[in-house]
């Protein structure tokens, strides 16, 4: 089990635990979190979550998301696509959540 730490919207940020055998999207969703979505392949950009620390414990980008990841990159921020995000081990993230 990896150590998450999430901030969803403008709710306080809490620590979960996850296995990393699936998307980061479809743990957060296993545990109750709907987080906004369209294509679920990486490529629309909708659940993009900000990597606020970690960002070596996520398996690569594919190539659809890293086109996705250089379009959404304005800034020093980093970002996946949560639909396409396994994580390796602890990180920290930003997001959005429609509800819980």
């Amino acid at each position: 089990m990896h150590k998450l730490e999430v901030k969803l919207g403008d709710r306080d940020p809490f620590m979960t635990e996850i296995s990393g055998k699936k998307a980061l999207f479809y743990e957060l969703e296993a545990q109750g979190f709907v987080m906004d979505t369209g294509c679920l392949a990486g490529s629309c950009g909708l659940c993009k979550v900000e990597i606020l620390t970690g960002i070596d414990n996520f398996n690569a980008a594919g190539v659809v998301e890293q086109g996705t990841i250089d379009a959404v990159t304005i800034d020093e921020r980093q970002w996946r696509m949560s639909c396409c995000a396994h994580v390796t081990g602890s990180v920290s993230i930003a997001g959005n959540v429609i509800s819980n």
